[in-house]
């Protein structure tokens, strides 16, 4: 999560043409984090315990994954409680926060460039990125 976040910074900054813009980019960050690692956090949860299981739980997830195996499936293809503890690693790793964050831009960044009037979006910023005069 920490990885996407600074992936999303990135991309969102680097559309930067004026500090005007930063609190933008800001609360587009939150946007688009939030409920990324809000239901990230509770596919984790949930998977956790769905693999610490004990007693009947773990008896009957066990059961059903030999069940598939013998039956020559994949058990992260299973159906029920299991696809769903898997289908949580598939979300995980088969979101692209970088086009996340490129979809925010065209769909609102650009749109509030144009509302404010910029001439110039990709017109970078001495005043923030010059760091020779410190």
């Amino acid at each position: 999560m920490a990885v996407e976040d600074g992936a999303v910074l990135a991309k969102l900054f680097s559309h930067l043409s004026s500090h005007r813009q930063i609190e933008s980019f800001l609360y587009a960050f939150q946007e688009l984090r939030q409920a990324r690692v809000r239901t990230v956090r509770a596919g984790e949860l949930a998977s956790a315990f769905f693999m610490t299981a004990d007693g009947p739980e773990a008896a009957q997830r066990d059961a059903a994954m030999r069940a598939k195996v013998r039956e020559g499936g994949n058990v992260l293809d299973s159906e029920g409680e299991a696809s769903a503890a898997w289908d949580e690693y598939r979300i995980v790793f088969g979101y692209d926060c970088e086009d996340e964050a490129d979809d925010w831009w065209v769909q609102w960044g650009m749109l509030r460039e144009r509302a404010n009037g910029a001439s110039e979006m990709g017109a970078s910023v001495p005043s923030l990125l010059d760091f020779s005069a410190a």
